[in-house]
C-alpha cells in the first residue's frame, strides 16, 4: 500500500479521533442521514451497477449503496484501517457480498482504469494534501460519462450544529487555532470557487455546486447528555476542552448543555447544517458531453441548473448561525470570524432547506453579513 498523505494517514490511524469514530458509527449515521439521501438520491445508482466511495470511514454510505445496487459491485476506499475493520464488520453483519474495502491513499492508490460508473462521497474528500491529485486519480477510475457525487460542509458560519456548542465551550476555554487556508480539513472545500478549478485541473467537467440545508439530530439522536457527551468526545469538544482545568470543563459542558436545551424535543437535539452538493462528470472521448440525467432533487429537466439565488436568500444560512442566546455574542463573533467567505459563497449557489427552521423573531443583526437576513 503506497501513502502520500502521510500526515492524514497517522490522523486517522493513530489520532485521538479514530476510536470515537469507530464508538460512535451508528450515531454518525443517522445524524448524517439527511445528506446520505442526498447523495444517493443525486446519484441515482441502479442496479447492476459500480460504485466507488471514497473516503468511506466506517462504511455507512456505502453499505447504503451496496443495497441500491446489487448484485453490482461497490468498493469502500480509505486511509483509516480502524474505521475500515467496523465496516467490515458491518458488512458481513448484514450480510452484503457486494461490498469490499480497501485501505488506501485516494491520491496514489492503484485503482482499476475506468471500472467504475458513480464515484460518491459523504464528508470524505476534504483530507486530500493533494487534491488535484486525487481527484484526477478517482476520475481515472471512472468510466468515459461517469459522474461524481459528494457533500462537503460549508463554512462554519453556516453550520449552527458546530456554532451552537462551539459558542458555549468558547465561554470558557480558549478557542481552537484557525486551520491554515487550503490545508485538509473540514472546510477545506468551504468556499466552491476553491473547489471548481481543483476539479477542472483533474479532468472533471460539467461541475456543478448546489448548497444544501438540513436539521440533523446532533449525535444521532437521545436526550441533551447524550448530545453532549457525544460533542465533548468529538474533535470540537475534544479540541477545546484539552488541557482545561477540570471544573471549568465541567462548567463549559454545563454551559453546552444549557446553549442545547431549547433545541431538544423527544427525538433529540436539532440543529442546522449546511452542505455542498457536489456533482460533476468524466467527458466522453474524442466527443462533446451530453446533459446526464439529474435527479429530482437537482431540479428543472435533465442537465439544468436551478436558478441562483440573490444575495439575501442565500445569506439565510448566516441568519440561522445566529440563533444562539445573548450571553453569547461574544464568543459566536469569534466562530464567525474564522469562516471565510460564506458572503461570497451565498451569493453564487442555488440552496435547497430540506426541513424549514422555525421563526426567529427580534434576532440581531448578523455581524458577518452587514446586518443583513
Amino acid at each position: 500500500m503506497s501513502i502520500a498523505n502521510t500526515e492524514q494517514a497517522e490522523h486517522w490511524n493513530t489520532g485521538p479521533g479514530v476510536a470515537h469514530w469507530v464508538a460512535n458509527q451508528a450515531r454518525y449515521d443517522r445524524m448524517h442521514a439527511p445528506f446520505t439521501a442526498l447523495i444517493l438520491e443525486a446519484a441515482a445508482l441502479r442496479p447492476g451497477g459500480s460504485v466507488l466511495d471514497v473516503g468511506c470511514g466506517c462504511g455507512g454510505t456505502t453499505l447504503a449503496a451496496a443495497r441500491l445496487i446489487a448484485p453490482g459491485q461497490a468498493l469502500g476506499l480509505d486511509l483509516s484501517g480502524p474505521m475500515l475493520a467496523r465496516a467490515r464488520s458491518d458488512a458481513e453483519a448484514a450480510g452484503l457480498a457486494n461490498v469490499t474495502f480497501q485501505q488506501g491513499d485516494a491520491q496514489v492508490e492503484s485503482l482499476e482504469p475506468a471500472d467504475f460508473e458513480v464515484v460518491i462521497s459523504r464528508f470524505g474528500v476534504m483530507f486530500f494534501a493533494d487534491p488535484v491529485a486525487a481527484f484526477a486519480n478517482i476520475r481515472s477510475a471512472t468510466r468515459p460519462g461517469g459522474r461524481l457525487v459528494f457533500a462537503c460542509w460549508q463554512p462554519l458560519a453556516a453550520n449552527q450544529w458546530l456554532l451552537v456548542p462551539g459558542a458555549a465551550l468558547a465561554e470558557h476555554v480558549r478557542p481552537p487555532d484557525p486551520v491554515p487556508a487550503g490545508g485538509p480539513g473540514m472546510f477545506a472545500f468551504a468556499d466552491p470557487d476553491r473547489l471548481r478549478p481543483i476539479l477542472a485541473a483533474a479532468g472533471w467537467r460539467d461541475v456543478e455546486i448546489t448548497s444544501e440545508h438540513a436539521s440533523i439530530l446532533v449525535g444521532g439522536g437521545g436526550s441533551v447528555d447524550d448530545a453532549v457527551e457525544f460533542l465533548r468526545t468529538a474533535t470540537q469538544g475534544r479540541t477545546m476542552l484539552a488541557g482545561a482545568d477540570p471544573a471549568i470543563a465541567a462548567r463549559a459542558l454545563a454551559s453546552v448543555r444549557a446553549a442545547l436545551t431549547p433545541h431538544a424535543d423527544a427525538d433529540g437535539v436539532h440543529l442546522d447544517a449546511a452542505v455542498w452538493l457536489v456533482q460533476a462528470v468524466v467527458p466522453q472521448p474524442d466527443s462533446p458531453l451530453p446533459p446526464y440525467p439529474r435527479s429530482p432533487s437537482a431540479g428543472g429537466e435533465p442537465g439544468t441548473s436551478r436558478r441562483n439565488l440573490t444575495r439575501a436568500e442565500g445569506m439565510r444560512s448566516c441568519s440561522r448561525a445566529s440563533r444562539v442566546s445573548a450571553r453569547a455574542s461574544a464568543a459566536v463573533g469569534w466562530f464567525r470570524s474564522r469562516a471565510r467567505g460564506h458572503s461570497r459563497a451565498g451569493r453564487i449557489a442555488p440552496v435547497r432547506r430540506m426541513r424549514a427552521p422555525t421563526a426567529q423573531p427580534g434576532l440581531p443583526p448578523c455581524p458577518g453579513c452587514n446586518g443583513r437576513r
